[in-house]
Order: structure tokens, then C-alpha cells, then sequence
């Protein structure tokens, strides 16, 4: 028996589950727990008021809803590894961009953008990404992803206290936008792939598909040549 029969490559797929937990760790500047750490310093600098700084979050988080659903879509087509490209410097931008917006307008783009991606599209693309690499064990793999959010919430508000104190809140999201194309990028370009069969493999690493699985893809394909044979 050859060392390479003994030691076999372990399964790709837990490369994805990580890239997946460090792409939801990433997230972390358009959520929440991380705006209400800013909402003072941005009062104090600008003048808006607490109602109106609350007003356009509410927004962005409105557009976060239909970006789910819209993204969701997207990733389907297109397959989650380019959306992360995409998004993840859509995202980076929004930082910077939000760093630099001097009028209610700008800002509210920004916002929009962050929570639209932050808490909707980059969370999506990581949960989509685990569903394709995983059946047996997906809610091991999901859950191992659920980590980077958690320690997103632990990490994230002190690391933006403290970036404030540094640079104030304006290059404090500049620096989280840097943080986020440092994070993102190089794990979408580089490590993660759509699904285990473009790099020659199965769901969980095994040697087939689940017998429901494959008639879950059996039906699909009947039911995809129905349509054909009606239309």
C-alpha cells in the first residue's frame, strides 16, 4: 500500500467551510453591533441627529431584505465564488466610501450598501456554499461556518472602538474596508470553488451520492424535460 493510499487527501470541502466562516466573519462592519459603536462619533462629527442617522439604517435595512433575494438569485446563475468576488469588493468599497461621505445622500448609499451586503449577500454566499459541498454532514459543516459569525460579534465592536480611538470613525471604516479585500478576496480568487465536482469530487467527500440524492436529481431532470418537451 503507497503512503498515499494510507494518508488520504483530506476532504476540500472543510477548506470551503472555513473560507465560508472567515467570509461571515468579514461581514461584520455591516452589522448592527458594529454600527451602534459608531452612531455617536458620526453624531458628534456631523451634526445629524440620532433619528435621522436611525432612519436611513432602517432603510439600509429594508434594502438588506431584497438584496437576500436578489443575491440568492445571482449566486444560483452565476455560482457563489464570482458573487463573493463581486460583493466583496462591493462591500470593501461601501467602507471606504461611507469613510468618505460628507452629505445625507452619500451616506445613505453607503449604508445601503453595507447592510445590504454586510447582512445580507455575503452571509447568503457562504451558507450556499456549504449547502453544495456538504449533504451528510451539512449541519456540522453550517455549523462550523456559524462560528465566524459569532466571533465576528465578539471581535468586531471592540476592533472598531479601537480603530476609532486611532484614526476616528472616518478612518475606521476606511481601515475595515481594506480588512474586508484582504479577508475576501484572496479566499474567493484563490480557495473557494462552487461545488466538489469542479475539483473532482462529491458532497462530504465520498465515494457517491446519497441514494435520495440522486433521486432528488433525478426528479430535477424530469421535471426539466417535461418543460422541454411542453414548450
Amino acid at each position: 500500500m503507497s503512503l498515499l493510499n494510507m494518508y488520504p487527501r483530506p476532504f476540500y470541502g472543510w477548506w470551503i467551510v472555513l473560507s465560508a466562516m472567515l467570509v461571515t466573519f468579514a461581514a461584520g462592519p455591516g452589522q448592527s453591533f458594529m454600527f451602534t459603536v459608531f452612531i455617536d462619533p458620526i453624531i458628534e462629527d456631523t451634526g445629524y441627529t440620532r433619528t435621522t442617522l436611525s432612519s436611513i439604517y432602517a432603510a439600509g435595512t429594508v434594502v438588506s431584505a431584497a438584496a437576500v433575494m436578489i443575491v440568492s438569485r445571482l449566486s444560483d446563475r452565476f455560482g457563489p465564488r464570482l458573487m463573493l468576488i463581486i460583493m466583496g469588493s462591493i462591500f470593501g468599497l461601501a467602507c471606504i466610501a461611507l469613510s468618505a461621505a460628507t452629505g445625507i445622500l452619500a451616506m445613505a448609499v453607503a449604508l445601503a450598501l453595507l447592510r445590504g451586503l454586510g447582512q445580507g449577500a455575503m452571509p447568503v454566499n457562504g451558507s450556499l456554499l456549504v449547502s453544495q459541498w456538504f449533504i451528510v454532514r451539512r449541519g456540522r459543516a453550517m455549523a462550523i461556518m456559524g462560528l465566524g459569525g459569532a466571533i465576528t460579534i465578539a471581535v468586531m465592536p471592540n476592533l472598531g472602538q479601537f480603530l476609532i480611538e486611532l484614526f476616528s470613525w472616518r478612518g475606521a471604516y476606511f481601515v475595515l474596508g481594506l480588512m474586508v479585500w484582504a479577508i475576501v478576496l484572496p479566499i474567493a480568487i484563490l480557495v473557494i470553488r462552487d461545488k466538489p465536482e469542479d475539483i473532482g469530487e462529491l458532497p462530504d467527500g465520498a465515494d457517491s451520492l446519497p441514494d435520495d440524492e440522486i433521486r432528488r436529481i433525478q426528479r430535477a431532470a424530469s421535471g426539466e424535460k417535461r418543460k422541454v418537451l411542453t414548450s
